[in-house]
Order: structure tokens, then sequence, then C-alpha cells
């Protein structure tokens, strides 16, 4: 205020000077009230940032209304589904137990609104298990709304398709399917026996369509027909993590304490640990480089056989059907199930042997069958191969 009293103003200035005065003294309450908003604002954010929108009780997606994030609602997924860029997705609230339920991409789940997890990593999880579709058909993936789901009760898949069971079509007396339009009467999955004429087979342009009726009759893809095979309620996959993991924002990672060789030991992140773990201290503490470190290498799930493996919802892992056998990171189905035990281990992708050697099954080639009968996945996978899928 010195600045008012140096000045050598005349008396009609007077009222002048007496109004400046007053307009700072006003003033100085709503910078104040400003000062107090500010603060109660970043407060808030740090609380919803710590414990999340939905422990608060916030309404689903309110914040990311407010600012225009909101995505178009959908409704042409399943019931535990979502809509995300324009493919249905199994709901981030089933796969981390409501404890990050919003879907920022693909493979990234958030503890709060897509709006606070742009600014806020450490809200998100990320993994590839959470971009897996929903229903109960264990081979769903993400897909266009629409479909998804498996084949109708009187059909069974064939390379991806959906027929009219052999068995039905033939009353019986064909049961197995070795073609879009040909059925064998081998006994079920010996397509060895069938392919080798060892078993009788059929051919007839009858048995190449889908087991629905009227203009629903073609074959078709799974789930075109409404038969979604939708799973009902919102409970999580599974509970618990390895021994080895702890989780965060709902998703298995292996500690923070092994990853960071006991350093930092509270994960604060998908890829970042802390050395401090003290409630709302901690937000920015572990902002400081000194404190907390950052890496891919930190993103990761249990090791299995000694491989490393990618960071899940609690109770699932990436394997094959029971039906299967894994092959070069494939999918396929059981070489003792498809020749009827005569060629049980796998060599290649469309190969069998009777030798459990692989050096025995080169030298003697006799005792090797190859046919393309063997390159398809298991039933539930539609008879097509495929990488493990992440399942419970």
């Amino acid at each position: 205020m010195a600045i008012f009293e140096e000045i050598d103003v005349e008396d009609g200035e007077d009222s002048e000077v007496a109004l400046l005065r007053d307009r700072v003294e006003r003033r100085r309450p709503l910078r104040k009230i400003a000062a107090v908003v500010g603060l109660l604002g970043t407060g808030l954010v740090i609380l919803v940032a710590e414990l999340g929108e939905p422990a608060l009780g916030i309404r689903e997606k309110s914040l990311s209304r407010l600012v225009g994030f909101e995505e178009a609602a959908q409704t042409a997924c399943l019931s535990n589904e979502e809509n995300y860029a324009g493919l249905c997705y199994m709901k981030c609230s089933t796969l981390t137990n409501g404890e990050a339920p919003y879907r920022t991409s693909a493979n990234q789940c958030c503890k709060n609104s897509k709006f606070l997890c742009v600014f806020f990593r450490s809200m998100t999880t990320t993994s590839s298990g959470l971009s897996v579709g929903g229903g109960t058909a264990v081979e769903s993936q993400p897909h266009p709304p629409g479909t998804g789901g498996d084949c109708l009760s009187n059909e069974e898949p064939y390379q991806g398709q959906c027929y009219l069971k052999c068995a039905v079509a033939t009353n019986g007396s064909y049961s197995v399917r070795t073609g879009p339009s040909s059925c064998c009467n081998g006994t079920a999955g010996d397509a060895n026996s069938c392919h080798t004429g060892a078993s009788p087979s059929v051919s007839s342009l009858a048995y190449a369509v889908g087991g629905g009726v009227g203009d629903k009759s073609s074959v078709h893809a799974p789930g075109d027909f409404g038969n979604p095979n939708v799973q009902t309620g919102e409970s999580a996959i599974g509970q618990d993590c390895e021994a080895t993991e702890e989780k965060y924002n709902g998703v298995c990672y292996q500690k923070c304490s092994i990853v960071s060789g006991g350093q930092m030991p509270y994960r604060k992140g998908p890829m970042s640990c802390c050395k401090s773990n003290t409630p709302f201290i901690s937000f920015f503490s572990c902002m400081l480089p000194t404190q907390s470190q950052a890496s891919l290498d930190f993103q990761v799930g249990a090791p299995k056989n000694g491989m490393t493996t990618g960071p899940h919802p609690p109770g699932m892992s990436a394997k094959c059907l029971s039906d299967e056998e894994e092959y070069a990171g494939t999918c396929y189905e059981k070489c003792s199930i498809l020749t009827d035990g005569a060629f049980p281990f796998r060599t290649g992708s469309c190969s069998c042997c009777k030798d459990a050697i692989a050096t025995e099954c080169e030298s003697q080639p006799e005792d090797v069958g190859v046919s393309v009968d063997y390159g398809g996945g298991g039933n539930d996978a539609d008879n097509l191969p495929h990488q493990p899928y992440l399942t419970p």
C-alpha cells in the first residue's frame, strides 16, 4: 500500500485514489476464494485418482460425458460386452472385477473415466488378456457388433463355419464331417480312417447346409443367426493371482518387489514401481526419478515353464483347449484324436507320427502320417488352428 502513500495528489484526486483502494480490497476475497477452489479441485482430482470413481459413488463415465469424451451408445454387442472403436470386447468391469471398469483401448482398462486416464497412467492397467470377446464361446475374440457366439445346437463347426450335423443329416449313419458336403461313418474325431478310405464316406450338396430354417438354413459363421450363448452377470472370471504376482487395477502382474530386485517394491502403474506406498503422499513422491522406476520389463506376469508371460486377468491363462495340443505356438486338434491313437505325436502342422522321438520320425517316413485334416483346431475352436486362448 506504500505506493499510494507516496503519491502526492491534489484534493480533487482523493476520491479517485480512494476508489482504487476500494477495488483492490474487494478483489482480495475473490482471489482467496479462487485459491481455495483451486486447492479443493486439485485435492478432488488426487482423491479420484487414488480411489477411483466407482469407490466414490461417481456415476459411470460421468466425467467423460461432462468433457465430451463419451462415445455413442452401442447395443449390438452381447450382454457382457462393450463396444470400443467399432468392436465388441468383454466388459472391463467383468475382466477386472470392477477395479478398472472403463475401457480406453483394445488392451487397456482404466480405474476412472477416460478423461482422467489421459493424464494419469497410474489409473490404467494393460494386458493382451483384456482384448477378448464376451459370451461363453471359449474361442471368443473381439468382433464386430451383431456377430460372435456359437453354432446352433443342431450344428457342428467345420473350418470356421457352422454346418448341419452329419449325424442329423444322415440319421446317424455317417456322423463325422470330412468336408463341406461329405460325411463319414468313422468314430467321432477319427479323420484318419475317413481320409484313408478305411471308413466309408458319402457326399451330397444336401449336407452343405446350416441347421436353421427358412432364410437361416445356409452355412454361416458362428453367432450369425442369434445364438450368442451369452454369459450372464458381471462376476469376474477369477479372483486370485499367482503367488509371485500382485493385482493392480484388477490385472495380475509379477510383483514389483521381484522385477525391481527389491528396490521399488510398490506397483504404481502397468510398468512402473515405486519406493513408497503411503496414501496421497506417494502420488507426488513417485513422480520423482529417485523414488520410482519405469520399464517394460515390469509389465509382465509370473513366468511359466521358464518363459515370460504377459499380465492377465485373475484366473486366466493362455492355453489350448482340452482336445488340442500346442505345436510351434499354434493350437491343433490332438493327433491322438485325429488318428485314433495310430499316430499320437505331432511333428508338423499337418503331420503326426507313431514315435515320440522326432529323430525316429525323420528317419522312418513310414511312421509319419500326413493329411490336411490334421491341420485344424479343436471342435470348440470351430476346427480352425489358432494361438492359445486366454481362458479360465
